[in-house]
């Protein structure tokens, strides 16, 4: 998988507002969590994904 797009780091309100979505979804992530850790969110312009486990190979592009 390759992904390209436009991060962005959170803050404030979407911040705290995003957490709660992440952490009700992957609740064991919060472990790692530090008062270091930052978080951005990464809006797509282009992804690939590769399935080398095919023959032949599949590949798939979006634009986005």
């Amino acid at each position: 998988m390759q992904y390209e797009g436009l991060a962005t780091l959170l803050e404030g309100e979407e911040l705290a507002r995003l957490k709660e979505v992440y952490f009700a979804k992957s609740a064991y992530a919060k472990q790692w969590e530090t008062e270091n850790t930052v978080y951005f969110k990464v809006e797509p312009k282009w992804v690939r994904f590769s399935d080398l486990n095919t023959t032949p190979h599949s590949i798939t592009v979006f634009d986005i």
